[in-house]
């Protein structure tokens, strides 16, 4: 019979084969230990910390995986451990433990809040009959997004509905996208979208006074932001040119900044940047036209074909809605929580309290790095 048991590093080449069976995309092992013994929340509180949990076969093979990633949260200035969902596979022959692997994650120790933020369909169903709710804010389940080769983003689309359709239809479709853009006044670079906007080598002490001021400035539930916790998600991907990081101000302290983070459709051939975070001072996201535009123009310059956004809270994601041309539905609410204090759990009900984006969560480990 089949046991469940805690994740150890020896487990990676067997949790990488799982992977690979159901084609998710893999880590190197360097990358999977990074995410632990770096963990900043880990590294000041020198605590142990399961990086998951496996469901293990008769003759020793690992047949189900769900991960745990460790997570610095505050609720207004208060410290919060947060412990992140991530990855859960399980072969079909064994499915009947899943929930097994779930309530080991729901049942850990000196976790204040839990957070399942890629949630597929199914996950979502099984989290939520699980005591799991869904972020108050609305439109988790739907993106905004721009199209930057409309050719290729053509043709992804076929792909996609697995329709052999003829390559000669790409141009005149592609034709139909630039005029409905046209149409409607959202091109592909945005009018008017001024100011100064850098595009940063590293995250340096800049982000930090940045952190300092945000954390003063916003009520309710904050992921930390520090330089730490931002180079211990996205050092590597910058490194490689996977992420970039754009900042708006002065060369002092900026007022807002964002992180762009490649993650294709390698399937479909689609070559994807998504906006990974956003975050702004003095209570506007005026900045926000230019930090897209300036990222549209790169993407273009570069050769990806679609620039996305997931997520945030109604004043930002109202603001990118406006600018946008394109919209898609998701096929789950990815974005589900529970608190295990009863006080957080009722604050955590109101949706200004929140401003949730792929940082928040494990949304951030599916990037390319090499």
């Amino acid at each position: 019979m089949a046991t469940v048991r805690e994740a150890s590093f020896a487990d990676y080449e067997q949790i990488e084969a799982l992977k690979a069976r159901h084609h998710l995309s893999g880590y190197t092992e360097a990358r999977w230990r990074h995410i632990y013994e770096n963990s900043p929340l880990l590294r000041r509180h020198q605590r142990t910390w399961p990086i998951g949990w496996v469901i293990e076969s008769d003759d020793n093979k690992i047949v189900g995986h769900l991960g745990n990633t460790p997570l610095d949260y505050e609720w207004n200035g208060k410290p919060l451990t947060c412990a992140a969902a991530s990855l859960w596979v399980v072969d079909e022959e064994h499915r009947g433990r899943s929930l097994t692997l779930v309530r080991k994650f729901l049942r850990q120790p000196d976790v204040d809040l839990f957070l399942d933020t890629t949630a597929t369909r199914l996950a979502a169903r099984v989290f939520e009959k699980l005591g799991m709710k869904r972020t108050p804010v609305l439109g988790y389940d739907r993106t905004a997004f721009w199209v930057l080769d409309r050719e290729r983003f053509v043709a992804s689309f076929f792909d996609w509905k697995r329709v052999q359709a003829p390559r000669i239809l790409t141009r005149p479709l592609a034709g139909v996208m630039a005029a409905a853009e046209k149409i409607t006044g959202r091109s592909r670079l945005m009018a008017g979208a001024d100011g100064p906007v850098e595009f940063c080598a590293q995250f340096d002490e800049r982000f930090d006074r940045f952190w300092k001021t945000l954390r003063s400035q916003r009520p309710g539930l904050l992921c930390v932001r520090d330089r730490e916790n931002l180079n211990w998600r996205f050092q590597e991907a910058v490194a490689t040119g996977a992420a970039w990081v754009l900042a708006a101000g002065d060369k002092t302290t900026p007022r807002a900044y964002a992180v762009c983070l490649r993650q294709d459709s390698l399937d479909i051939g689609l070559k994807r940047m998504r906006l990974a975070d956003f975050q702004c001072v003095d209570g506007s996201p005026d900045a926000l036209p230019a930090i897209i535009s300036a990222a549209l123009t790169r993407c273009r310059r570069e050769g990806i074909h679609m620039f996305e956004v997931v997520g945030f809270g109604t004043e930002t994601k109202e603001r990118i809605e406006a600018l946008a041309p394109y919209r898609r539905r998701l096929p789950s609410w990815m974005f589900l929580y529970k608190a295990q204090d009863a006080i957080l759990a009722r604050q955590l009900e109101d949706p200004a309290g929140w401003d949730p984006c792929t940082y928040d969560g494990d949304g951030w480990l599916a990037q390319i790095t090499s």
